[in-house]
């Protein structure tokens, strides 16, 4: 990140917090609808700390996603605007 910059951290934002929503939330989704809940927590306690993971998992996920680059419409192009690396990217530029 420091010779990169924050963007290259995005990548890695996005499967901490998909990881975080599924194994911190979703396996724990139970504990929302049932009376008796595996925690020596109060319950209440128990099930906030399941939804704020859901919820920030969720969030963070959606955040990254949103932030990860596209490249821009000429990136993948040479000076005289014909596509890199033998791929076509239009019809427009016969091979």
């Amino acid at each position: 990140m420091w010779r990169k910059g924050v963007e290259s951290a995005v990548p890695i934002v996005l499967v901490g917090t998909i990881f975080l929503f599924v194994a911190g939330g979703l396996a724990d989704v139970t504990t929302l609808g049932n009376s008796q809940i595996p925690s020596t927590l109060a319950p209440w306690f128990a099930r906030l700390l399941v939804t704020l993971t859901l919820g920030l998992g969720a969030g963070l996920a959606l955040a990254a996603a949103f932030r990860l680059r596209q490249l821009p419409p000429t990136a993948g192009r040479d000076e005289a605007g014909t596509p890199r690396y033998g791929h076509q990217l239009s019809s427009a530029h016969p091979v």
